[in-house]
């Protein structure tokens, strides 16, 4: 879940193998649980987030975003980095001073701002996209082909060509944008994402061709949740059925695309670990770094948008870092993950359902497929 931009001329930048980087990850997260964490509880001390995603679904909420909110916001969040706007809900649509917002976001506070946009209001603010100053622009579209989107979404198939013409003419509009402004430090990178599962995976190869054609930066392969189909029937979910670790062809699979042969830089899906049998993972970092919010400045510590315990707190609030369901996220992971210290003493939190089979939540060593993005 956690992003990263990366250089396009950038292949694999370190020279540590997978194993090697998965303990290096695992050691920093756990050393910073066990400096800051106070004893058997989600406390942390000396600790503040570095990253904010938000979601602006709600139109009148965000209304309220103007430029003494963002400074407010700052106050708040004086380690913050990176902030990613996501979901369907189109910042541009409610909000007429979004270029300038993330303006301040930018040359005020150094914060690198990341944008998820539905294609379908591309066109409409295409503008106030190429003004303002995004690090990267995800267009959700979902699939690569009319009959693919329409088996994922039960969407009609010219729902598909209509949001492919959308990113057709905002490509364009950005290769002239650029033309006309050939000193940009950084031009803005265009992302899609598609959503793989059993159904689908052995088509990346020709989705990855799809979006060298369309003309884009980078793919995202997004491992379908089965949390997300469970209300499926037993036949129809049989075609959304994710991609899981264990699976040895998968694996084999996704082992044998050479980044090399394509001209897009792709995210691998995050394999998810299958919990037959065996205890659920305990190994998010969000709690520790992030935080995700609402338009309405409701906080949570999923970035994934489950309240893992109702009662969130205001971002306005003393100390929502702290609040309930921070540490309630937090001792989930804490408790299991150190391995000798408070696990055999303290109760284990049940591991929610939301986070079984999270993409988030899985070993270090399938984390690196989360970073692993090939150039």
């Amino acid at each position: 879940m956690l992003e990263t931009s990366q250089s396009p001329n950038t292949h694999n930048s370190s020279t540590l193998t997978p194993v090697a980087k998965a303990n290096g990850w695992l050691t920093g997260m756990l050393e910073k649980m066990m400096t800051h964490l106070d004893e058997n509880s989600g406390t942390i001390r000396h600790s503040e987030p570095e990253r904010l995603i938000v979601s602006l679904e709600d139109s009148f909420s965000a209304n309220r975003w103007d430029e003494d909110t963002i400074h407010h916001l700052m106050l708040q969040l004086p380690k913050l980095k990176y902030i990613r706007f996501m979901g369907h809900g189109n910042p541009f649509l409610v909000l007429n001073n979004f270029p300038k917002l993330l303006k301040i976001f930018h040359e005020t506070y150094g914060v690198e701002c990341h944008v998820e946009i539905a294609p379908s209001t591309l066109a409409m603010h295409s503008q106030a996209i190429l003004d303002s100053p995004i690090t990267s622009l995800t267009v959700l579209m979902e699939s690569h082909s009319p009959s693919n989107f329409h088996m994922l979404t039960g969407q009609p198939a010219s729902f598909f060509l209509q949001h492919q013409q959308a990113l057709y003419r905002f490509i364009t509009k950005r290769l002239h944008h650029k033309s006309q402004n050939p000193d940009l430090k950084a031009p803005l990178a265009i992302w899609v994402n598609y959503n793989v599962n059993q159904f689908n995976y052995k088509m990346i190869p020709t989705m990855l061709q799809t979006a060298e054609q369309w003309g884009v930066q980078g793919v995202r392969l997004l491992n379908t949740n089965s949390s997300e189909t469970a209300s499926l029937g037993e036949q129809e979910s049989g075609l959304f059925t994710p991609l899981y670790a264990e699976d040895l062809e998968v694996h084999a699979f996704l082992k044998g695309l050479d980044p090399l042969g394509f001209r897009v830089a792709f995210e691998l899906p995050t394999l998810i670990e299958s919990q037959t049998n065996k205890p659920a993972n305990r190994y998010c970092e969000a709690p520790y770094s992030t935080v995700s919010m609402d338009t309405a400045f409701n906080t949570s510590p999923c970035p994934k948008w489950a309240l893992l315990e109702a009662g969130s707190r205001k971002i306005w609030q003393g100390d929502f870092w702290n609040a309930p369901h921070f540490q309630y996220a937090r001792a989930i992971h804490h408790h299991a993950t150190i391995a000798g210290r408070a696990s055999t003493s303290v109760k284990r939190i049940p591991v929610p359902d939301a986070c079984v089979h999270c993409s988030l939540n899985c070993s270090p060593t399938q984390k690196q497929g989360i970073h692993n993005t090939h150039l």
